[in-house]
């Protein structure tokens, strides 16, 4: 054991360089070839390692901050085993629910994971496209990509990547392999549940964007389906636009409450549970009830929609099966040979209506 803390001791002090399979054989008083079949899964069946002696071998190299030279391995012919995603950190919850799956089907098939956060620069795509790059990822999945102002830009930084899955569907379609939510499916359920209850005024708050873009035309599409199905005619101030990312959210909420209150909504649907909460929230501090006045449905169902006093009705757009889907075609495309076409496949997935209290209807099952 002395002889262990001694070695550590002699690499410590070279902590600011690369930390090699040898410094880490040299810290545990192993050979270099238990540490490579630890922490690289090289050496078959010929090399043998007790769990106590790989669980040691673990906890010195995140001591150590030990990284694989992912080009060093890529030379000498060996996979990188490592998948690339780029996520808006301003989705949130749901967010958060796909890149926990995708993690968890990229660890029980023997690939990390880099994760690169970013909201609204193309900039920081780009660098982020670039590392992965010089990391020789095996694939990417692209989770940030539907920013109005970018176009179709985001995308073509992937196109040097053969395997690469976009979630959602970008906002162009650019012949890429995308999963997504039935975005048109999404606003028809939530517009034709309020119109159900009786609802006579059904105004839809959504991100601002080009009716001509792929995802904007399905959020209205949808909406008016809903609409001509109940032989209702839509008014263009129906469809509200703000800044749904909401990066001050009490700015927007005063916003869009002014907004929907002016086009003398009794009933809204946002395209995210945040935006539905907080608008709810303004609308009852003006003294509006809900859902007397105005009824609320959003399109994400974030748990914490039924978390406050009035339960959030939501279109629950199954992120998780999205994510599933996502991680499980990037790797049919990495099992593919490299010099195989990659035949472009769309993926949908049909939403649900979850109902909860914010619309006067009988809830759904906890």
């Amino acid at each position: 054991m002395s002889q262990t803390v001694n070695n550590l001791g002699n690499v410590a002090e070279h902590r600011l360089k690369r930390v090699r399979i040898t410094d880490i054989a040299q810290a545990a008083n192993v050979s270099r070839a238990t540490v490579s079949k630890v922490l690289l899964g090289t050496g078959g069946a010929n090399t043998r390692v007790s769990a106590s002696t790989a669980e040691r071998v673990r906890r010195l190299a995140q001591k150590l901050d030990f990284r694989p030279n992912l080009a060093a391995q890529t030379l000498a012919g060996k996979r990188t085993r490592v998948i690339g995603a780029v996520i808006d950190v301003a989705a949130g919850a749901s967010a958060n629910r796909r890149l926990q799956t995708i993690d968890r089907v990229c660890t029980a098939r023997g690939y990390r994971l880099l994760v690169g956060y970013v909201h609204n620069s193309y900039d920081k795509i780009a660098e982020f496209a670039d590392d992965f790059y010089g990391r020789e990822v095996e694939g990417v999945i692209c989770m940030a990509h539907n920013y109005p102002e970018f176009g179709l830009r985001i995308t073509q930084l992937f196109r040097r990547f053969p395997n690469r899955v976009f979630t959602p569907a970008p906002m162009v379609d650019a012949g890429d392999t995308f999963v997504s939510t039935d975005f048109r499916r999404l606003s028809y359920l939530a517009a034709d549940h309020l119109l159900k209850l009786g609802r006579r005024r059904v105004v839809m708050v959504r991100r601002y964007g080009d009716a001509s873009q792929f995802r904007v035309r399905d959020w209205d599409g949808g909406f008016r389906d809903a609409h001509q199905a109940h032989g209702r005619e839509l008014e263009p101030r129906q469809i509200v636009m703000g800044e749904t990312s909401l990066n001050n959210r009490p700015r927007f909420a005063r916003d869009i409450a002014d907004k929907v209150l002016a086009a003398g909504a009794d009933a809204v649907v946002t395209t995210n549970d945040t935006a539905a909460l907080w608008l709810m929230g303004e609308l009852r501090r003006r003294g509006h009830r809900i859902p007397e006045d105005v009824a609320i449905v959003g399109c994400q169902r974030d748990p914490d929609g039924w978390a406050s006093d009035i339960r959030l009705t939501s279109v629950d757009r199954r992120e998780r099966i999205i994510a599933r889907h996502a991680i499980n075609q990037l790797l049919e495309q990495i099992d593919l040979p490299p010099d195989q076409p990659r035949t472009p496949r769309r993926i949908t997935v049909a939403p649900r209506l979850v109902v909860g209290d914010s619309c006067g209807a009988r809830r759904s099952a906890d």
